[in-house]
């Protein structure tokens, strides 16, 4: 896979993480922090029409606590804009 520099929260600013977006019929979102970066990532692939499935066991934050919370989040845009799900499940 291709390495990008990332200055900013949200993926979706970097121009060949757009493109590949495009490509894809989803995105696969891993990362820390989830609080900022995931959270930033997920919403604007969202508003920008992408299927976003969200590995809650390849994402950490400062905090269980704000992991769980944006897990729920995530959960809450089910199943109309993103899919939760653990890596197990996804790779099965």
């Amino acid at each position: 896979g291709k390495v990008c520099e990332k200055p900013v929260y949200s993926s979706m600013k970097i121009p060949e993480v757009v493109q590949a977006a495009k490509k894809a019929g989803h995105i696969v979102l891993t990362g820390v922090v989830a609080e900022c970066c995931v959270l930033s990532t997920m919403m604007e692939a969202i508003d920008q029409g992408h299927s976003v499935i969200f590995l809650y066991d390849c994402i950490s934050g400062q905090s269980q606590e704000n992991e769980q919370a944006i897990r729920k989040l995530a959960e809450s845009f089910a199943p109309l804009h993103t899919l939760v799900m653990s890596s197990e499940e996804y790779i099965r």
